[in-house]
């Protein structure tokens, strides 16, 4: 099942799969935090085409009901939006002043995480399309939307090879963690949901482990 999800003014698709005759409105959510590269711990509301909020109580009648598209709004927009909404004492003019100029820093850094996210994913996804073993990678994903070890592990050293052939054996930690970005990006099942960005396990600037770390001390 595809559902059409929209957040701002991006607008995405989530695949869901059925198990034994309901949608996991869980699965779902870890999928939207995915797509729209939001915080792991983001707390969001969902809303249908009428502006009702959709919890996970009816969350399932409702997608079987199909051509549904839910409109994502992370906590903070939500509960602004409903003060705003509620309190007549401001003014219609100044209320939304005032939240627009609250929202500005937060979308610009939003817009700016996702672009980072963008230019790092495509990175990577250049390197292993023109790289030898990179389209195994790329296609083992595809098919079953996760990497074994074995894969993991040749794709790493491809991207690591890559890495310092452009920028010699200590390649700087932003380019480290620009890799780290691009390949969770890139397959969003790799991304650990228990930690900050969701790459460290790949490389983790403040301690220098992870993946990409390890390959680099033994090239």
């Amino acid at each position: 099942m595809l559902i059409q999800v929209n957040y701002g003014e991006v607008q995405k698709y989530v695949k869901l799969d059925e198990a034994e005759g309901k949608f996991d409105f869980h699965q779902f959510h870890e999928k939207v935090i995915e797509r729209f590269c939001l915080p792991p711990d983001a707390k969001v509301a969902y809303k249908d085409g009428t502006d009702t909020e959709v919890d996970e109580e009816i969350f399932s009648d409702l997608i079987k009901q199909g051509n549904v598209v839910l409109k994502v709004y992370c906590h903070d927009e939500f509960s602004e939006r409903s003060a705003s909404e509620s309190d007549s004492s401001f003014s219609s003019d100044a209320s939304t002043s005032t939240i627009l100029m609250d929202e500005i820093p937060w979308k610009m850094q939003k817009i700016e995480n996702a672009n980072n996210a963008l230019s790092a994913k495509k990175r990577v996804e250049g390197v292993l399309q023109s790289k030898s073993g990179g389209e195994e990678v790329l296609q083992e994903y595809k098919a079953t939307e996760t990497l074994s070890d074995a894969t993991r592990r040749q794709m790493v050293n491809i991207l690591v090879a890559h890495m310092t052939d452009e920028h010699g054996h200590l390649p700087p930690k932003a380019i480290r963690e620009q890799y780290a970005l691009g390949i969770v990006t890139l397959f969003p099942s790799l991304k650990d949901p228990y930690t900050k960005k969701g790459y460290e396990h790949f490389y983790d600037a403040a301690s220098s482990t992870g993946y990409i770390s390890w390959r680099l001390k033994i090239n």
